[in-house]
C-alpha cells in the first residue's frame, strides 16, 4: 500500500510540475530547445517534491507530537 501511495503521490507532482514548468516557459517567452526545457522541467519538479516532503514531515513531526 506504502509503494501504492508513493507512485500516486510522484505522478500527482510529475503533473503539477509540468503545468507550473509550461505557465513558466509560457510567461517568459522561453525557447522550446532540448536542454533549456528539460532542465527546467527537472528543476521545477525537483521545487516541488522538496517542498511537498518538507510539509509531509512537518504534518507527521506534528501528528507524533499531537499523540
Amino acid at each position: 500500500m506504502k509503494h501504492i501511495r508513493f507512485s500516486l503521490l510522484t505522478s500527482i507532482l510529475l503533473i503539477i510540475a509540468g503545468i507550473v514548468h509550461r505557465i513558466i516557459i509560457r510567461m517568459f517567452n522561453i525557447p522550446f530547445e532540448g536542454l533549456t526545457f528539460w532542465s527546467g522541467f527537472v528543476g521545477v519538479f525537483f521545487v516541488i517534491a522538496l517542498i511537498s516532503s518538507l510539509l509531509f514531515n512537518i504534518f507527521k513531526v506534528a501528528d507524533r507530537v499531537e499523540t
